[in-house]
């Protein structure tokens, strides 16, 4: 799904899907392109401005990305995980605030218990 036409090249072939920008590749390209000095798990606990403006930004557009997809397929909850799961305690109040204006009804946001290793117990589940 785009949420920025023409942005940020995706290895899918097209531009500015919200994967490169609601991920942990998305955040360490953001860090970087904002030059600073931290790793993704240092950023959340950073007192530095332009640290904040990077989540800030990152939770405005995970917001975007879920009352999209709100929009399109009616949904009533939304169970986030991948490895910016394991950092959701810095993040997820902002996120539910940046959430209310956009929503068209209340959606039940969760964090995955499984976080990052959601995916690795989907495969070994399919496997047995």
């Amino acid at each position: 799904m785009t949420l920025f036409p023409g942005g940020a090249p995706c290895p899918c072939g097209r531009k500015g899907c919200f994967e490169q920008y609601v991920s942990g590749t998305a955040l360490r390209r953001r860090i970087e392109e904002a030059g600073l000095p931290y790793k993704p798990e240092e950023l959340f606990t950073a007192e530095d401005p332009k640290a904040k403006q990077v989540i800030k930004e990152f939770t405005y557009d995970l917001a975007v990305v879920i009352s999209s997809l709100q929009a399109a397929f009616d949904m009533e909850v939304v169970v986030i995980g991948g490895g910016v799961s394991e950092a959701a305690d810095y993040w997820f109040d902002d996120l539910q605030e940046q959430l209310k204006p956009m929503l068209l009804n209340p959606i039940d946001v969760k964090v995955a218990e499984l976080k990052n290793e959601a995916g690795m117990y989907g495969a070994a589940q399919l496997v047995l």
